[in-house]
């Protein structure tokens, strides 16, 4: 039985107005004129956070993911205070559109892994509570265990088809991409596309799910991790 109620709109409120003035501070350290961006390691991770919070309080509205927030948000918030307090790289470059694209997928699959991930992290809480049969703090407030599954999946598909307009825009536009196909950033963006995939189709057609879709999907948010800090840029070097 439920003994406390989520307050969605006041997380919402404060949440955007974070995530506002996060953009502010994003825009001026990131853009520079004539289309010049600054794409530093610190500056790639809060945007990708940037982009996460802003994803999960977005479709908040409509599907029930604002408990997400209690992962995210906090770490959002250390993304952008380190930001503005460690040293800025200061390197602007201009990327040919396609480029972009590889950025702007790679930035994207990221994001929705990240909330995959605190998707994750919720559903082994559940899972430990209906073990246990102790029901407290955020577990009284979260939507049925199927439902919080479902949405997990969702979050994975979407996942994945940004990953697969990363990785084919980076072999078509990248003209590095070809000639590193063997180095670790691409083999790390191709298993991961393997982990998540077999993970859905095991799910479909074997009905996987519960603790061994969980760790898995954490093991593919891992390689997803592993892969901006070995390239430092999302795929971009």
């Amino acid at each position: 039985m439920r003994t406390s109620e989520p307050h969605p709109a006041l997380i919402r409120i404060s949440g955007l107005a974070g995530t506002f003035f996060h953009g502010i501070v994003i825009y001026l350290m990131v853009y520079h004129h004539h289309g010049f961006l600054n794409l530093g390691i610190l500056e790639a991770l809060s945007l990708v956070c940037w982009l996460t919070t802003l994803l999960l309080l977005l479709t908040s509205l409509f599907v029930p993911l604002i408990a997400a927030s209690s992962v995210l948000l906090p770490l959002s918030a250390i993304c952008l205070l380190a930001q503005i307090a460690l040293p800025a790289s200061l390197n602007y470059s201009q990327y040919p559109i396609g480029v972009l694209a590889h950025i702007a997928g790679s930035i994207l699959a990221f994001a929705l892994f990240a909330i995959a991930a605190a998707q994750a992290c919720l559903i082994a809480l559940q899972y430990r509570a209906l073990k246990s049969g102790k029901f407290r703090g955020i577990i009284q407030v979260l939507p049925p265990l199927t439902r919080m599954e479902n949405l997990l999946s969702a979050l994975l598909g979407l996942g994945i088809i940004f990953l697969t307009i990363s990785i084919v825009s980076g072999a078509v536009f990248d003209p590095d991409f070809p000639g590193h196909f063997s180095t670790s950033k691409a083999l790390l963006s191709l298993l991961a596309w393997v982990i998540f995939a077999g993970l859905l189709i095991w799910r479909r057609y074997k009905g996987w799910r519960g603790r061994q879709a969980v760790y898995w999907t954490l093991i593919g948010v891992a390689v997803i991790l592993l892969i901006f800090i070995s390239s430092q840029l999302l795929f971009v070097q």
